[in-house]
């Protein structure tokens, strides 16, 4: 299952594969509760627990699974490494421009504004995208 979750990861030990699946999927299914749970209780947070510790819970968790992401990078072999970073750097340049492009729509026409919480699903959907193309011309 994790060749389609993470492809042209072959390289990496799979022991760093299967720390890689379980920790960042742990991490990330809690931190999309924590916001989840943020937005359905109206921002209020749960009683006797204050609403930044579930905003900095889930940005904790959110570098922590960046981290383990980096380290799976570092674990594979030139070539494949070469391709995750590329992938990473076009699919932040994308977001960074719809980001950016949406903010100005918005000061300059009205337009509904894309809130930047959106960067991070946007970033995985681009990068898992960029990551076939770019490795289309390797097969």
């Amino acid at each position: 299952m994790l060749k389609y979750l993470m492809p042209e990861t072959y390289t990496a030990p799979p022991a760093a594969r299967r720390r890689y699946a379980w920790r960042t999927t742990t991490m990330f299914l809690i931190a999309i509760a924590l916001i989840f749970y943020h937005g359905v209780s109206g921002g209020e947070g749960a009683p006797g627990l204050p609403d930044h510790v579930l905003v900095w819970g889930a940005m904790a968790l959110f570098c922590g699974a960046s981290y383990e992401f980096w380290r799976l990078v570092a674990a594979l072999d030139e070539l494949q490494r070469r391709l995750h970073v590329n992938a990473a750097a076009a699919s932040g340049l994308i977001v960074l421009l719809v980001l950016a492009a949406s903010s100005l729509a918005a000061m300059f026409t009205g337009a509904p504004r894309l809130e930047a919480f959106f960067g991070l699903p946007m970033w995985a959907l681009i990068y898992y995208a960029a990551l076939f193309v770019f490795s289309r011309r390797y097969s």
